[in-house]
This record gives structure tokens, C-alpha cells and sequence, in this order.
């Protein structure tokens, strides 16, 4: 037996406003819940056959809903249509839906002027068809993700500067909601999603101290004496030291990506990536820059990143590079049904420079972080305090802080008024049927992004999704 109702919130046991199952009021058969309309934007020309589309995306949909007045008593009447009238007015509401075992729900919004002139229709005939305009999407109930603790070093055995989110229900990418409940913030923050390919393929950082694939360069070497317990990995030392001696701005890093992968591990590298270097200053008076490069052509011509100044501070600090492409934008196969072909290894150069007083630079890691799925994204502004707990919120886009150890969803957990926090970029998705890998890296210092960048710092992470659904939800996805 299908059930209708209009309820305040998307839950289990929701509190039902208006019921068009067992009342005077009821839905009756021919109802429409077909999937949004998509809009896609389409580029031609007479050079070429057929059409390209470039783009698209679902617009909103509209439920057809035959509803059925089953009583003869006019003062009956009008008080069942105030009752319906009052839930298409609102700005947005929620319809519950069942029709098998399991319920899903629409965001609904105020209804259009024809709907309502419906409601005459309704009492003269006893029955009309109302029009309903809604998200695109049909929701699940809320999943929940216990994805655990998280470090900020790359190279931990487990969840080391990443997550992921595996088994997502739905039909279409859902926002995240990530929850960290470490109970001492982190002040700013790096998130980014892969989800295409196979994730664990993905080679996303390595240890400057590698010599299989880094090599050093002008003035840098490894120091030696044993592992230091402030940078990452456990090697003869688990990093290297440029001196400078040359100060003008030298190759001091060449990471040759590709080198030992496998194929699948080749594939999985293409995309566009936002570089960024974990770097330790000996001292904090002198200038220093450092940029990327690579070879741009046959010719062996450079082009060069952004030349960026690594903050004056003695902090173990993450330095954003700006973005490095590895491969083309598509992947690169015979024809159209080919298969995809792996990529040769790519070397990408990162140069420092100094001027002013003499001071050396510590290497710990470079990092590729995926910015290819519009899912990068950069939020600052929490302060380092552990009766706070943070939400990143990509249901409704913003990003806050509550009090420590409450349940945000439970509708009591006090939200701090003057606590926002600030995002930039795009907010994390999950796909379903795929292996979504979210990397989060963060830093505990609130005024310059970046610094003391600790390679111990942990968060625990809980994550969330409304799973999203183009016409009805199935029993088990």
C-alpha cells in the first residue's frame, strides 16, 4: 500500500503535517514521478557531423499528484483544503513517499498559481491533479559513515591524510558532511575527492628522501643521523636539506612520477593536482621562494609555476605550488573503444630560492592533491579549542562549529554563533558504486594557513550523506 505525506523532516519517524494516505484527502492513481528534466548545453558546426555536449545538468522536476476529496460536507471541505493549501504554500516542505518497503522523500516548493486554482476543481469534482515543483532528486534516509581516525601523515599504515567512502546508496553523487570530532580543532584545512578510477592505484605523495623517484638537486642532500620524529617517514633521515649555497633559484627537488608503477597505477595518475611541498625553515629572517616546473615540449622548453614565499616561521609547514597537470585532460586510448593507455613517468622540478641570511630548508614530502573533480576545496577560520567540535556541511555549503561531544542532527547541539568558518573551493561529493577516496589535510596555526602543519596531528572523522535517487529508491541501494 503506497503512503503520502507531508512531514517536517527527511527521518524514520518524521512529524507527519498532512496525510494523503488514510484521510479525507487522498492520492489517487495516474500519479507522475518521472525524473528531472536534464539541460545540456550542445555545440555543432557544418565542419563536423553531429553534435558535442559540452555540458549538463538536471533541472528541477515536478510531481503530478491526482488527489481525491472524499467527503459531501462543504464545511468539511474547505477545512481539508486549508489543510492542503497551507502545505503548497510553504517556501520548501518534504513528501514522504513509500510505495514497497522503504520510504524516500522530496523537497517540495511553494506550488504555482494553476495549482492552486486546482483546489476549486477539487471541490466541484471531488478530485484534481496538482502539479508540485521539486528538487531534482528523490532522498534517502541519512547514511552514516564511521570512517575513524585520520593522520596528517601520508605515510601512516591507515586513513594517513586520506579516507574513504565505499558502498554510497543513490543514483547520483551526494554532498558530504564530514563531522570531526578530535575535540581540539584544526584551524585550516585541505580537502579534495577522488572518485574516478581506482582510488588506492592513485600514487598522491612522495618522501623527499626517496631516491627510487626523487632525486636531489643543486645543494641539497640528506643529512643523515637517524629519522626525525617531526617529519614524515623512518629513513636514514626522513628528509633533505638544501643549504643554499647557490641561492638564486635552482632545481633542489625532481620527483620522476611513473617511475616502478604499474599500469594500473599509471592510469590512475592522470589529472590536474594542486602540488604542494611540506617544507622546515632552520630560521626565519631570510626571503625564500620556491616554485614548479617541468618540461613543456619536444623541445625540452620549461614552464614554471607560480613563484610562492614560504611563510617566515620555523614550523614543519604545508606551501601551495598551484596546479601541475599530468597527462591530457581525457584519457588517452585508440579511437573512441580502445582501451585506456597507461602514461610514461613525468618528472615535475620544484626550485627554491633564497635571499638574506643564511638559513637552510628542510624536504619532508611533495603532495599531489586531486583538483580535477571539482571537489578541492580550502576552509580556515576554526580556532584551536577543544570545547568545539566542526561540521563541513556540502548539503547546505558552510561550515561550523558545535559543542564538543553533541549530535548535530539531533536538533540540540548549540551551534556557536560568532565560530563560522570560511570555505573556498568546491565542496566534497561521494559517487555511488565507486571507491570515493577524501584527502584532509590540516594545520593548527589560524593566522597564517599552512604553518605547523604537524605530522602527528589526528582528527576523527565521521562522515554522512542523504543518498540521492532519479525516480524511486530501491530496497537495498
Amino acid at each position: 500500500m503506497a503512503l503520502w505525506q507531508f512531514v517536517d523532516s527527511v527521518a524514520a519517524s518524521p512529524t507527519v503535517r498532512l496525510d494523503l494516505n488514510a484521510g479525507l484527502l487522498r492520492i489517487g492513481d495516474g500519479f507522475d514521478l518521472s525524473p528531472a528534466p536534464v539541460r545540456r548545453s550542445i555545440a555543432s558546426s557544418m565542419l563536423t557531423d553531429g553534435e558535442q555536449i559540452t555540458g549538463w545538468t538536471y533541472g528541477n522536476r515536478t510531481l503530478v499528484l491526482p488527489v481525491q476529496l472524499l467527503t459531501s460536507s462543504a464545511d468539511e471541505a474547505a477545512t481539508q483544503l486549508q489543510r492542503l493549501g497551507r502545505e503548497l504554500a510553504r517556501d520548501s516542505n518534504i513528501l514522504r513517499v513509500q510505495l514497497g518497503t522503504v520510504p524516500y522523500f522530496f523537497r517540495t516548493f511553494a506550488a504555482p498559481d494553476y495549482t492552486f486554482k486546482m483546489l476549486k476543481t477539487l471541490v466541484e469534482l471531488g478530485k484534481a491533479t496538482l502539479e508540485i515543483p521539486a528538487d531534482p532528486f528523490a532522498y534517502g534516509l541519512r547514511e552514516d559513515v564511521a570512517v575513524g581516525v585520520v593522520t596528517n601523515n601520508p605515510a601512516a599504515a591507515t586513513r594517513g591524510g586520506f579516507f574513504d567512502v565505499t558502498g554510497v546508496k543513490g543514483d547520483v553523487p551526494a554532498p558530504l558532511i564530514i563531522k570531526d570530532i578530535s575535540s581540539g580543532l584544526h584551524p585550516f584545512g585541505i580537502l579534495a575527492t577522488r572518485s574516478r578510477g581506482t582510488p588506492s592505484d592513485l600514487v598522491w605523495f612522495a618522501q623527499a628522501e626517496d631516491i627510487a623517484v626523487v632525486t636531489a638537486g643543486t645543494d641539497t642532500t640528506n643529512p643523515g643521523g637517524g629519522p626525525d620524529a617531526a617529519m614524515s617517514g623512518t629513513g636514514t633521515n626522513n628528509y633533505l636539506r638544501t643549504d643554499f649555497a647557490t641561492a638564486t633559484m635552482q632545481t633542489r627537488l625532481t620527483w620522476s612520477i611513473g617511475n616502478g608503477l604499474t599500469d594500473g597505477q599509471k592510469k590512475a595518475i592522470r589529472g590536474t593536482y594542486r602540488v604542494f611541498v611540506v617544507v622546515r625553515r632552520s630560521a626565519a629572517a631570510s626571503v625564500m621562494t620556491a616554485r614548479t616546473s617541468w618540461d613543456a615540449s619536444w623541445s625540452g622548453a620549461d614552464a614554471n609555476g607560480p613563484t610562492v614565499t614560504i611563510p617566515q616561521s620555523t614550523s614543519r609547514q604545508l606551501v601551495d605550488l598551484g596546479l601541475f597537470n599530468i597527462g591530457p585532460e581525457k584519457e588517452v586510448r585508440p579511437g573512441r573503444f580502445g582501451s585506456e593507455a597507461p602514461l610514461l613517468a613525468q618528472q615535475i622540478r620544484i626550485e627554491a630560492a633564497r635571499t638574506g641570511a643564511a638559513e637552510n630548508l628542510d624536504w619532508d614530502l611533495i603532495l599531489l592533491v586531486p583538483a580535477d573533480e571539482s571537489w578541492l576545496s580550502w576552509f580556515t577560520g576554526f580556532a584551536e579549542d577543544t570545547s568545539y567540535d566542526a561540521l563541513i556541511d556540502a548539503e547546505t555549503e558552510s561550515v561550523y562549529v558545535y559543542e564538543n561531544g553533541a549530535d548535530p542532527f539531533a536538533g540540540s547541539a548549540d551551534v556557536f554563533p560568532t565560530k563560522w568558518a570560511q570555505l573556498a573551493g568546491g565542496f566534497p561529493m561521494v559517487k555511488p558504486g565507486v571507491t570515493n577516496r577524501v584527502f584532509m589535510l590540516t594545520s593548527l596555526n589560524i593566522t597564517i594557513p599552512g604553518v605547523n602543519s604537524t605530522v602527528a596531528s589526528t582528527y576523527d572523522i565521521s562522515a554522512h550523506y542523504w543518498p540521492r535517487y532519479l525516480f524511486i529508491r530501491p530496497v537495498a541501494s
